[in-house]
């Protein structure tokens, strides 16, 4: 009897051990299909990227452009890094892909730029203004009467470029510090750059009583965002309308003040805004 009760109990324990590893494989098998499903369903949801664009060194819009971007970016879950390079480096970088864009040039620069996409509204903008010594009596020069002058401008900046295409003496340099020391030297007549540019590295250099300017832009251009050609044109439309979506509530022009101010308090460079998702969601509800 007791022999007859062990076989029996062996063969019970055998049953459950097989039992158990076949419940164990089903699990296992169960997973295996969840997680191929939940890959097969969710598998296409793009994940937050990052990217790199180029800014030009030193100019005051440049500047505005950096502390903005990135908030458009993560708008839409992205987050940015910016290098800043001369003006002529910046153009050849976001040309060739090296980086992913530029964060903000005037509309003509597409042609210098081919490898770029412009993105369609502007979220900035640059005036081209005349800087001159206070003993000059310049403030009402027209553009035909600067063209007979001797005219300085800083290197690859195609708001500048654009303007002066046509005049017979430009003398380039590579920064806008270079540009009013050259301008003080008297070795040209009006320098080149955007007036808010111009009255920020002036007051930076304590000559605030050396230069004056003309008392109206000779040229006003609207600034676009450019991203590299390689970036899917969805990514293009995507930063379109949250560019759109910011400027209906008000957010990129509230930034756009914010960076004004703190150059105009004396900031040499800004880095980007404090903004976060967050902030977004709550600063741009309806």
């Amino acid at each position: 009897m007791m022999l007859k009760l062990s076989v029996i109990l062996v063969f019970v324990v055998r049953k459950i051990k097989v039992w158990a590893n076949a419940c164990l494989i089903c699990r296992r098998s169960i997973i295996s299909v969840a997680c191929i499903t939940a890959f097969s369903l969710f598998g296409h949801v793009a994940v937050a990227s990052s990217f790199k664009f180029a800014a030009t060194d030193g100019l005051f819009a440049q500047q505005v452009g950096r502390y903005m971007l990135p908030c458009i970016y993560r708008e839409l879950g992205h987050e940015i890094s910016i290098v800043d390079y001369p003006a002529k480096r910046a153009l050849s970088s976001a040309n060739s892909g090296s980086v992913d864009g530029e964060v903000m040039r005037i509309y003509d620069y597409g042609d210098y730029a081919p490898n770029t996409v412009r993105v369609p509204t502007p979220y900035y903008y640059v005036d081209t203004t005349a800087f001159f010594l206070k003993d000059k009596a310049y403030e009402n020069l027209s553009l035909e009467e600067i063209k007979k002058l001797k005219v300085v401008k800083v290197r690859g900046v195609t708001h500048t470029d654009f303007v002066s295409k046509d005049f017979a003496h430009v003398k380039d340099v590579d920064s806008t510090e270079q540009l009013f020391l050259y301008l003080q030297a008297g070795r040209a007549d009006v320098a080149l750059t955007n007036a808010s540019n111009g009255l920020h590295a002036i007051s930076l250099m304590g000559l605030e009583d050396t230069f004056s300017k003309t008392a109206e832009p000779l040229d006003t251009q609207a600034l676009y965002h450019y991203i590299h050609k390689s970036k899917s044109a969805e990514l293009v439309t995507k930063v379109d309308t949250a560019i759109k979506k910011l400027i209906d509530k008000g957010f990129l022009q509230q930034l756009a003040r914010e960076a004004e101010l703190r150059l105009y308090s004396g900031a040499k460079e800004l880095h980007s805004s404090a903004c976060s998702s967050q902030e977004l969601a709550a600063d741009t509800k309806p």
